[in-house]
């Protein structure tokens, strides 16, 4: 009886599923939604592995978790500072970057003007609001518009929540906008549907070349690492 027992028990222990920590945020953002899906398959499907879902604000708090060790696995971009020994386990997707501009807010009683900005040369001078405030997104305009041959340091920078979307759309300070999403969703049309209707209107997305700098390397994708 007492060899069932250890026998069961051994047998218990190694069949058992391994449970993964794994770091995803912000809360309620796609990325969060698919890992919860993965965990539910994995376990209504009996796999022998599992995941435990770690909340974070943004894959940059991920990935600090995952170099601090409490997370087996973090959801993170590309184009963020990895741990040099970090590998990628799945690409979830690709991002696309769109820099849009709308018309500024009309003065009582006249009509609603037509954008600022028309072009990306014409950013100079001009302030963007960025969505999302981790600093990569920063960088990356800091690249494109580099690339393009502006010069960074002319064109002012104001970086958003994604949970302050309204907040940046009212803002008159604001020429031009810059969202960094997935390709299964239109940043443009997302975001001029729900956001940008009223009282901006037209927004307009810039025809953006492929700068030199922009390598494989350089575009943004969400990565379990």
């Amino acid at each position: 009886m007492l060899a069932f027992a250890v026998a069961a028990g051994t047998l218990y222990y190694v069949l058992r599923p391994t449970t993964l920590r794994i770091a995803v945020g912000p809360p309620g953002s796609d990325d969060q939604k698919l890992i919860q899906l993965m965990a539910q398959t994995f376990a209504r499907d009996g796999s022998p592995v599992r995941l435990s879902l770690v909340t974070t604000e943004g894959t940059t708090e991920s990935i600090a978790l995952f170099n601090a060790g409490k997370a087996d696995l973090a959801v993170a971009r590309g184009d963020l500072s990895l741990p040099e020994n970090a590998e990628s386990v799945a690409i979830l997707r690709k991002n696309v970057v769109v820099l849009w501009s709308t018309p500024g807010l009309p003065a009582k009683g006249k009509k609603q003007s037509s954008p600022k900005v028309k072009t990306l040369d014409a950013l100079a001078g001009h302030r963007i609001g960025v969505i999302g405030r981790t600093e990569a997104n920063v960088k990356l305009l800091r690249v494109i518009l580099k690339e393009s041959g502006i010069d960074p340091d002319k064109v002012a920078i104001s970086q958003f929540g994604t949970n302050q979307i309204n907040e940046m759309a009212r803002d008159p300070s604001l020429d031009a906008f810059m969202a960094n999403s997935c390709r299964s969703t239109s940043p443009t049309r997302s975001h001029r549907k729900t956001r940008f209707t009223n009282p901006r209107k037209s927004p307009a997305a810039f025809s953006v070349r492929r700068p030199q700098g922009l390598k494989t390397r350089s575009i943004p994708s969400a990565s379990i690492i």
